[in-house]
């Protein structure tokens, strides 16, 4: 009688091309197993450390382990399960026989003398699951390379979501979620957020625009929200879109800022005049005065602690974006990311000649990046010109129409708008000097509304009106 295989999770493993056998500890997967059907009370520690079936190399150690995680999750059973109960679930499922029988559950349980070190063993198993994972990662990345028919650009965005994914198997977030686990985590931000209001704080659950008003109507920027900032030209939006970057940054959130039509130069001479109030045109000249100087020494010298990440390429395509985001996600970890503008980003040639096709690709490819990382993603967006064919020039939604599906993607829309600036362009006194709207257009999670902030263009401010 031919023996049974017993053996490997990963057989495309022994014949890709990784040369050594990929790492396990059959130890430590027995005393873990042992160890839950002496004491059942393991299993709690072992789905407190998100063990699964999948972490485990040898396939009847998975059968097992699946068949205990049913009989514990069985009403019938009250979470009372045992030696028979296990047998009769590997019975009825037809893989008792290929785990070599009853007999191989007692030899688990009499060869476990002591549960004591059963958290040890759990994290050895995940450990060596990971490094399974990392070694198909590496397989997979190979064939990417040697895939000539991919851009540069795509291979990087594939290996990035592939170690990602291999990282993701064994020590990040579930992305499946019980109604009572929801709820549990759901509890816990309402008590932080009732705390907040009795000490006199306003209750922001995201990342704050560092604009009172604006925090009020949208409680800061949500993580896996895509946020849209449109306006016409002239508008200030790129100046908004720095001051939300420099408000979170200085909150010790960590954020990666994508300018497309500012240089990196540019972005720091804006945020010495946020931060220092000096001047924007005197910085641009470099030719500062003594009390201007000690200003913009003031106020900059602790930039070198400030996560904020600028990259000025002149072109890039979502999957470029992805790729560099995960560079830093992966590493020092990332709350917030901005795109200016998002008209300038690229899709790779895919729809040329078709600008909706193409500004829709890319807005749904910036909302997916949001649900992938968990993080927002506020990215600016031009207004279609027939803003300006009207003599009330206040945006309204359907000024996006011709802009792809931005829109439908959108979790937040904010319109920027600044009568002083039409006002200037007409050659008219104007009542709205240092003013700007910012309407919340659309909110999928709550109210809309619009609010008057102040704009100082000369230090690329915006700030609380009348502050």
């Amino acid at each position: 009688m031919a023996s049974k295989n017993y053996t490997y999770r990963h057989p495309t493993l022994l014949h890709s091309n990784t040369p050594q056998t990929p790492p396990y500890s059959q130890e430590a997967e027995e005393a873990v197993l042992g160890a839950i059907l002496i004491a059942p009370g393991v299993l709690t520690n072992a789905r407190g450390l998100k063990l699964k079936s999948k972490h485990f190399f040898f396939v009847r150690h998975q059968y097992i382990y699946d068949a205990i995680l049913s009989d514990d999750d069985d009403p019938e059973f009250e979470g009372q399960f045992d030696y028979l109960t296990v047998i009769n679930g590997l019975r009825a499922s037809g893989k008792l026989d290929e785990i070599g029988g009853p007999a191989y559950i007692s030899r688990l349980m009499n060869n476990t003398p002591t549960v004591r070190h059963a958290e040890v063993y759990i994290l050895l198993i995940k450990r060596t699951a990971l490094r399974r994972e990392l070694l198909e990662a590496a397989d997979e990345i190979r064939a990417l390379a040697l895939d000539e028919n991919k851009s540069v650009e795509e291979i990087k965005a594939e290996v990035s979501r592939t170690v990602a994914r291999a990282m993701e198997t064994v020590i990040s977030r579930q992305r499946l979620t019980t109604i009572g686990q929801g709820m549990s985590e759901y509890y816990d931000q309402i008590e932080k957020v009732r705390e907040d209001v009795a000490n006199g704080i306003l209750p922001i659950v995201g990342v704050s625009s560092g604009l009172h008003e604006l925090n009020k109507l949208i409680l800061g920027f949500q993580p896996s929200d895509f946020i849209v900032v449109a306006g016409r030209p002239g508008m200030g939006k790129s100046a908004l879109m720095l001051n939300f970057a420099i408000t979170a940054s200085l909150l010790k959130k960590r954020v990666y800022m994508l300018s497309l039509e500012m240089s990196a130069e540019q972005i720091v001479q804006r945020y010495a005049a946020y931060k220092s109030k000096v001047n924007l045109s005197a910085l641009r000249q470099k030719d500062l005065t003594e009390e201007q100087w000690a200003r913009f020494v003031a106020a900059t010298g602790g930039s070198g602690d400030v996560g904020l990440y600028l990259d000025d390429a002149a072109a890039m395509t979502p999957e470029g974006l992805e790729a560099n985001i995960a560079e830093i996600a992966n590493g020092p970890g990332l709350d917030l990311i901005i795109v200016d503008y998002l008209q300038l980003m690229s899709d790779g040639g895919r729809y040329a000649g078709n600008k909706v096709q193409e500004i829709t690709y890319i807005s749904r490819k910036l909302k997916e990046l949001a649900k992938t990382w968990n993080v927002p993603v506020i990215a600016a967006s031009q207004l279609n010109r027939g803003v300006e064919q009207r003599s009330d020039r206040t945006p309204v939604m359907s000024d996006l129409r011709d802009s792809g599906s931005i829109e439908q993607d959108a979790d937040i829309i904010i319109m920027l708008y600044r009568q002083e600036y039409y006002d200037q362009q007409a050659g008219v006194l104007t009542d709205a000097r240092g003013e700007a709207q910012l309407i919340v257009a659309k909110n999928r999670q709550g109210e809309t509304g619009s609010i008057t902030v102040g704009f100082d263009g000369a230090h690329s401010r915006f700030y609380e009106y009348g502050s």
